[in-house]
């Protein structure tokens, strides 16, 4: 895998991390609608065979739900792939300059400074850390 491959590999950590924070609001935002479509049904007695609006809104926010879930949960099994992946990295100093980079979405203007290294000297470290990495090796 070339570096460019992987940097957009980790960059896709963020992007996903963020995505699955959005989800799992909006399952709750769904689960909270639901919650009060639920509390403002009549009880009145139906139709027989006919559902109430209620109802088949409570199983289309289920099937959403479920979804929602089933996405929020891939992108989870990719964050810990990149995870996996940014462990292959032996040396403790580089793995924290991934870390730094794509899990707390630092420039790497901001990883010199609080690594106390140059920008040219953490641009090199940068590249030995994803030379060094193995995504292959971290599934």
């Amino acid at each position: 895998m070339t570096r460019q491959e992987k940097t957009q590999r980790l960059t896709q950590y963020t992007v996903s991390a963020a995505r699955e924070k959005r989800l799992r609001e909006e399952i709750e935002r769904w689960r909270a609608m639901g919650e009060r479509m639920s509390a403002s049904a009549d009880g009145m007695p139906r139709a027989r065979g006919i559902a109430s609006r209620v109802e088949v809104s409570a199983v289309n926010l289920a099937d959403l739900e479920r979804e929602l879930l089933r996405e929020a949960d891939r992108l989870a099994r990719d964050r810990a792939e990149t995870l996996r992946a940014m462990r292959t990295v032996t040396s403790d100093g580089l793995r924290y300059l991934l870390e730094l980079r794509y899990i707390d979405g630092l420039t790497f203007e901001a990883i010199a400074e609080k690594t106390c290294y140059s920008v040219r000297q953490t641009l090199r470290r940068h590249a030995l850390a994803l030379d060094e990495m193995r995504w292959e090796e971290a599934g």
